[in-house]
């Protein structure tokens, strides 16, 4: 997203995160419509083989890097710098999946 619509155009990412793998959703809001304008991973978190894909929701591929990811906040550090690049401004919010085990009582 360039600079001069980011006022027009708010975004929200959300991210599901497992023991080795991000992934995440760039959802957009501006004029009353919604729309995913990215979404990819960031895979093979704590091995040496990791790698960060970002693309867009018709399958066109934006980013494709391979990278050492040591732990889930280098992923999310990654993947915040992959995103800059593209130019999208910071997010207006943040979203997180959370998945609990049923509790017997």
């Amino acid at each position: 997203m360039h600079t001069e619509d980011a006022a027009a155009e708010q975004t929200i990412l959300v991210l599901n995160s497992g023991s080795s793998s991000l992934k995440f959703g760039l959802f957009a809001h501006a004029d009353d419509d919604e729309s995913l304008p990215l979404e990819g991973s960031a895979e093979g978190i704590g091995r040496s083989d990791g790698s960060l894909r970002i693309g867009s929701p018709d399958g066109g591929v934006l980013v494709q890097q391979e990278h050492v990811l040591e732990s889930q906040t280098d992923a999310l550090r990654k993947l915040s710098q992959a995103l800059a690049q593209q130019h999208h401004a910071q997010p207006a919010a943040l979203g997180h999946r959370l998945a609990a085990e049923a509790i017997a009582v």
